[in-house]
């Protein structure tokens, strides 16, 4: 799956009603942790989708446009690094691998907020939060609970395309 066919999938998946939501329970405490915690910082997804979509029409050119406040915010407090997905293609240094455990990791890239925003828009909890409220999505700052919401969110995302 495409980074442009992903936001779409996210897109839909805000403005469909009636969607089950997941009974994950971790996927629920992680987000209850987040929602909770005193650190009270999001991003409005529209926004984000606005200028992911000018990024994507940009990469042909070589032009790489992301919300800039958006992937600021995330990575001042996740203490990583925002790396294009192309920026990783041949990278000798494991720090910023895939394979590498998530506590250990230095960096991540745009699939790994769409996942991460994927797992937070499944969680029952976010839905109840987020009733008649813009969608905002809630930017953790510790970094274990980021990577376990990116691999749930990825999971529910192969989960899905699955035939």
């Amino acid at each position: 799956m495409t980074i442009p066919q992903y936001l779409d999938m996210i897109k839909i998946f805000c403005v469909t009603e009636n969607i089950k939501k997941s009974s994950d329970v971790q996927l629920n405490y992680l987000v209850e942790e987040i929602l909770l915690n005193s650190n009270k910082y999001y991003f409005n997804l529209s926004d984000f989708f606005r200028e992911q979509s000018e990024y994507i029409q940009k990469i042909s050119n070589k032009d790489k446009k992301v919300n800039q406040d958006s992937i600021k915010q995330i990575t001042h407090h996740l203490n990583l690094l925002f790396v294009s997905n192309n920026d990783t293609m041949g990278n000798v240094c494991f720090a910023n691998s895939n394979e590498m455990r998530p506590e250990f990791r230095q960096t991540f890239t745009m699939i790994d907020v769409l996942d991460y925003c994927y797992a937070i828009l499944h969680s029952q909890t976010f839905d109840e939060f987020s009733r008649n409220v813009v969608t905002r999505i809630p930017i953790t700052s510790d970094s274990k609970i980021f990577w376990k919401l990116v691999e749930i969110g990825k999971k529910i995302r192969i989960d899905e395309i699955k035939p």
